[in-house]
């Protein structure tokens, strides 16, 4: 087994340069180490989203695709056309040698989604909001890259829970009538460090 020592000091994060520089380090080890750790957020937002009936034929930007893991129960699911785009080059080319996204997209920090060309109807944001990675921010701005009635589904982890701007950030969107939740369920993340994350898909109202 992978020694852990990049995933315990995963969320330890506190800046966007630092993230970059622990994920250019990780990059070879990832998808073994967080398997070994029982990763179940990519499978449980994939099957979330195919409980709200998505438009499984129209494409998926998955926000944060790393090395293309999020990408494999997406396809699984029945998505047939991903589009992915990540800040670290090196996670994005063990995406491209997994073969499963018609495009792939380094995001620049300063305006991460500087080469979207048209609205989404399903976009995916796995293992992405946390502090030190994606603030509540985020939200807001998948939003405005959605077609109405477009499905957004993302986690968050128990670290990303412990900070109420998330959630504030959600109730806020809801009361602006702009989102609905659509699914919403508490369990495994990580289960062998004993992690648990919220799995959330919200429409796009407006």
């Amino acid at each position: 087994m992978t020694t852990k020592k990049f995933l315990n000091n995963a969320y330890e994060l506190d800046s966007v340069e630092q993230t970059l520089a622990f994920y250019k380090k990780w990059a070879d080890s990832y998808d073994e180490e967080i398997t070994d750790n029982g990763y179940a957020s990519p499978l449980r937002t994939a099957e979330a989203l195919l409980a709200c009936n998505p438009q499984l034929n129209s494409p998926v930007l998955d926000i944060g695709c790393g090395t293309g893991m999020s990408g494999l129960f997406l396809q699984h699911a029945g998505f047939t056309e991903l589009h992915g785009s990540d800040f670290s080059a090196q996670m994005l080319a063990l995406a491209k040698e997994k073969g499963l996204y018609h495009s792939l997209h380094q995001a620049d920090l300063n305006d991460p989604f500087d080469f979207i060309t048209r609205q989404y109807h399903t976009v995916t944001a796995i293992g992405v909001m946390a502090p030190g990675h994606a603030g509540p921010q985020l939200i807001e701005s998948v939003l405005a890259l959605m077609e109405p009635g477009g499905l957004f589904g993302f986690s968050m982890n128990d670290h990303t829970l412990e900070d109420p701007g998330y959630q504030a950030e959600i109730d806020r969107l809801i009361k602006a009538r702009q989102i609905r939740v659509r699914w919403s369920e508490y369990g495994d993340h990580l289960p062998q460090i004993t992690l648990n994350s919220i799995i959330m898909v919200i429409e796009k109202l407006a």
